[in-house]
């Protein structure tokens, strides 16, 4: 009978000292923070001592109104923000929280897109037809996603602006040479 009350002793003072040890009042840590950067696109990664959630605040201020939230409680974070507009500053804040509510937020920091990148170069240009009073050229049309136009040479001199993949010159002269060129601008 003093045996089964010493194993009743010894087993509440486990359990109580078992809720206080298992008590978690720690945030996870945020270790690594980093960030790659295109034209119009950013991915912020970071790791956790703990698993924790996902989460970055961002904007163009330093009020960073924007969220990007995941809830799942891992040590790996990855962020990928897209459609960023180009050669812009824009403002971050990461976050984690632990199963038990504990959360980090990491100081404000900042990264800037890229600029557009330089259009595609212009290809097969070639000469459609060839008139006393006119000539018309055309190329392969670009699929360049930030493609906003061509501009066509007689010369060396921009003599226009295009959006279409076909020019026709009606300002030649008979029996002049011409030399061409066209290229892409965004």
């Amino acid at each position: 009978k003093r045996f089964k009350s010493l194993l009743s002793i010894i087993l509440v003072a486990v359990a109580l000292l078992s809720s206080l040890v298992l008590a978690d009042t720690s945030p996870p840590k945020l270790l690594t923070i980093q960030f790659t950067v295109t034209s119009n696109s950013s991915i912020i990664t970071w790791q956790t001592d703990e698993a924790g959630t996902t989460a970055v605040f961002y904007g163009k201020t330093i009020e960073v109104q924007l969220t990007r939230f995941f809830p799942d409680f891992i040590t790996s974070h990855a962020v990928n923000l897209e459609f960023l507009d180009f050669s812009t500053t824009y403002f971050f804040k990461v976050s984690s929280c632990d199963n038990s509510n504990n959360c980090n937020t990491s100081q404000l920091m900042n990264f800037t897109t890229l600029s557009v990148p330089p259009p595609a170069k212009i290809e097969g240009l070639v000469n459609i037809t060839t008139t006393r009073k006119q000539i018309v050229i055309n190329w392969t049309a670009s699929d360049d996603p930030y493609f906003k136009g061509n501009k066509v040479y007689r010369n060396d001199i921009n003599i226009a602006n295009v959006t279409s993949n076909i020019f026709t010159d009606n300002n030649v002269a008979p029996s002049s040479v011409f030399n061409y060129q066209v290229s892409a601008f965004n």
